[in-house]
């Protein structure tokens, strides 16, 4: 197990200090001269975040806690869930100082669901869970900033109310936090138009329920039957929306770790990526000439019948996200063929082959059919491809043997570098749709 990473706060030149600190998410540790953490924070980007400790503009107790700390520790995340959930597992295991500073209250919280016509969801004490208007409950919370964070973001991807019934809709339900909006629902005039509102809402509690309880799942599963059904109906606005939803979701919480293993071992994503790329080189080693696994480019296309067509390229550096080189394409030929639409981004990416570097690999997202189109082109640059069939979580290989091309298939379930293929194909998949919404978007505000 490599060394938990440990950096000297005033002795180190705050230029050489941030050169160790990643743009990803996660946890960070301010520490005492015995290494008793002082302070433990989340955040979604550790670089951005701790520079804003060295800005000069703090609050006094923020100060006294710079001041005090002697050593800068962090932990890389997969995500910004997996970072507030840690940062609660390790306030909770050392009571740091500053932290329990602001706590407001000795008692800790948790998330309630009420029991009521429309089950809310509100921050409570102890004392409070044991009435007869509770429904579920969820916690404890020590730190009232963590269980607000969690409840913020679950409301990015299920909409729900924490407040009482009245006359109006609420603020929040303008812009989609809290929809449908029991005061909208109570104040809809037609029965079945009310009736199906209300069911919607007490199917985004169920849904909020599933995840604090843990079924991410059964979550996602509910989600993605949702989009099924508002497209059946041809009701492709919501359709859109509860797509966003997904994807919001997916970016979220995927994946999810035990904080156990983090405490045990802090380096676990410099591990995990080591191991996959070492994983995933052995395999592609039986097909091409590869020796090293560098940089990683992965494409997907996006479009409505051919209609408001986008592209993605998202760029991975030794397994780690490199959003700086991500680039988007709005195809310019609208045509229902991700083939053709493939070739035309291939073409115009390898335009670019000397301002933005050569790629080690370039995984395209789909089977034989996306595979076999661009890789005539790339083979006469001599870029190993492979594509990446969503329906078995399988790869497809091209194999070239006697002048002729034949393609392996191959699961990846129970390998390795599994998760990384997935993890790359869904960031893929996620930038296309972003930029696909956003054309798609702008034609409705014409």
């Amino acid at each position: 197990m490599n060394k938990k990473v440990v950096l000297e706060l005033h002795t180190t030149p705050k230029k050489e200090l941030f050169l160790e600190i990643p743009t990803l998410p996660g946890v960070y540790l301010f520490l005492a001269q015995d290494k008793r953490p002082l302070y433990v924070g989340k955040a979604k980007n550790l670089k951005n975040r701790l520079s804003s400790y060295f800005s000069g503009i703090l609050i006094r107790k923020t100060k006294e806690m710079v001041k005090e700390a002697k050593f800068l520790s962090f932990i890389k995340t997969e995500s910004e869930i997996e970072a507030l959930i840690l940062e609660a597992n390790l306030i909770k295991k050392y009571q740091p100082k500053y932290n329990v500073i602001q706590k407001d209250d000795k008692s800790p919280l948790y998330i309630i669901i009420t029991k009521e016509k429309y089950p809310l969801l509100i921050l409570g004490r102890k004392s409070e869970i044991k009435g007869k208007n509770v429904d579920k409950f969820y916690g404890p919370f020590l730190s009232t900033r963590i269980a607000r964070n969690l409840l913020r973001n679950i409301r990015r991807f299920i909409p729900f109310s924490d407040h009482k019934l009245g006359k109006k809709p609420c603020i929040y339900s303008q812009i989609g936090l809290c929809n449908p909006c029991p005061n909208l629902i109570e104040n809809t005039k037609e029965e079945s138009k009310r009736k199906e509102l209300k069911k919607d809402y007490l199917r985004n509690i169920r849904k909020v329920k599933y995840f604090l309880s843990g079924n991410i799942k059964k979550v996602e599963k509910e989600l993605t039957s949702e989009i099924k059904n508002l497209a059946q109906k041809q009701e492709f606005e919501k359709a859109l929306e509860a797509k966003n939803k997904l994807e919001t979701f997916k970016y979220l919480t995927s994946p999810i770790r035990n904080p156990d293993e983090y405490l045990e071992n802090p380096n676990l994503i410099e591990d995990q990526r080591e191991e996959e790329i070492e994983s995933f080189i052995n395999f592609l080693s039986k097909f091409f000439r590869i020796k090293k696994l560098r940089r990683i480019e992965c494409y997907d296309v996006s479009h409505t019948s051919g209609a408001y067509a986008a592209a993605s390229m998202v760029v991975f550096i030794d397994g780690n996200k490199s959003s700086r080189d991500y680039k988007q394409f709005r195809l310019k030929r609208s045509i229902n063929n991700d083939r053709e639409s493939l070739i035309e981004v291939i073409n115009r990416r390898l335009k670019h082959l000397k301002d933005w570097g050569k790629p080690d690999l370039i995984i395209v997202d789909g089977g034989k059919p996306q595979v076999s189109a661009v890789y005539p082109i790339l083979k006469r640059y001599k870029i190993p491809l492979i594509g990446i069939a969503k329906r078995f979580e399988e790869l497809v290989v091209p194999i070239l043997e006697n002048n002729q091309t034949t393609y392996l298939k191959h699961r990846i379930k129970n390998e390795k570098f599994g998760n990384l293929i997935v993890r790359i194909r869904d960031e893929s998949h996620r930038f296309a749709q972003r930029y696909h919404h956003k054309l798609f978007l702008s034609t409705l505000k014409l």
